[in-house]
C-alpha cells in the first residue's frame, strides 16, 4: 500500500524476540521499531529505562533487542 509521504515498514517482532529473549515476548522490540519512526525519546533513554526497569540478568538480551528492532526499522 503507498500512500503520499508515507512509508510502510514491517518487522517480524515475534521472531527477533524469540531469538534474542528466547521468548515471543514483543513489547520492547515493538517499542524500537515506535522509536525509529517517531523519534519521541533517544534510544540511549529506552536503554537507560531498560537499565532502571528490568533486573539485571535481562537487561543485556533487552537493549540488544532493542537496538536490533531499532536499526532494522532505520535502515528500511
Amino acid at each position: 500500500v503507498h500512500r503520499a509521504g508515507c512509508k510502510i515498514i514491517t518487522m517480524d517482532a515475534t521472531s527477533l524476540s524469540i531469538e534474542y529473549l528466547g521468548k515471543p515476548i514483543t513489547n520492547i522490540a515493538m517499542l524500537g521499531a515506535l522509536v525509529a519512526v517517531s523519534n519521541i525519546v533517544s534510544p540511549e533513554s529506552v536503554a537507560s529505562a531498560i537499565d532502571f526497569q528490568m533486573p539485571i540478568a535481562l537487561q543485556e538480551k533487552n537493549k540488544a533487542l532493542f537496538y536490533r528492532a531499532y536499526n532494522m526499522v532505520k535502515e528500511a
